[in-house]
């Protein structure tokens, strides 16, 4: 974890405490939600790429679904607004490129932090959701050439904007959210979520 992923964090919960002091313990709100998350791991491209270095054509499977969780708390500040911090992880996003000479494997998952304001009237069950989020993606990749494999792992971190809406059913509520530029690099996530609010 980077020193500049600490400062986000620290400055996300840090803002939490210093937008309001509910009037009881009983504003507080804790929550859960879980769903799938779909990212574009950008396996065409990089079926080319290989295909490419090595002169023969690559083929590719890619599964750019993973699971989605969220455990976050929230603090009412007006009427129709409310304040969430949240932490945010998923699965692993894959792909595999095969040859007649080659095999690769890549596996991505991610995982941080969202801050966020919600927008919800008293009286409708739709409630919008903005903020920023900081999150961390691990990536491993494997490739096999001749029956020698060959692997490497990284990670990169950063932050991005979060834009979101849902709807409630009784204690439960169905949701999507985009999160722009995960781990502070050019790609996005979709998630859709089922949740829960107590």
């Amino acid at each position: 974890m980077t020193e500049v992923y600490r400062r986000i964090r620290a400055s996300l919960f840090a803002c939490l405490l210093c937008f309001s002091v509910p009037t009881s313990a009983a504003d507080i709100y804790f929550g859960a939600e879980g769903g799938l998350g779909f990212a574009d791991l950008g396996a065409e491209k990089t079926a080319q790429t290989l295909a490419n270095l090595i002169g023969s054509t690559v083929t590719y499977e890619e599964d750019g679904a993973a699971i989605f969780g969220r455990f976050f708390i929230g603090i009412p500040i007006a009427e129709e607004y409310s304040i969430e911090a949240g932490y945010l992880f998923t699965g692993d996003l894959e792909a595999k490129y095969t040859s007649s000479s080659v095999t690769a494997d890549e596996d991505v998952s991610a995982s941080g932090f969202d801050f966020s304001i919600v927008y919800q009237k008293p009286t409708s069950p739709w409630f919008f959701k903005a903020g920023l989020h900081s999150t961390e993606v691990d990536a491993a990749a494997s490739l096999t050439i001749s029956g020698t494999t060959y692997r490497a792992a990284g990670d990169y971190s950063g932050t991005g904007s979060l834009f979101g809406l849902g709807y409630e059913f009784d204690d439960y509520y169905a949701g999507v959210s985009l999160y722009s530029d995960l781990g502070g690099a050019d790609g996005d996530m979709l998630t859709t979520v089922v949740g829960t609010r107590f």
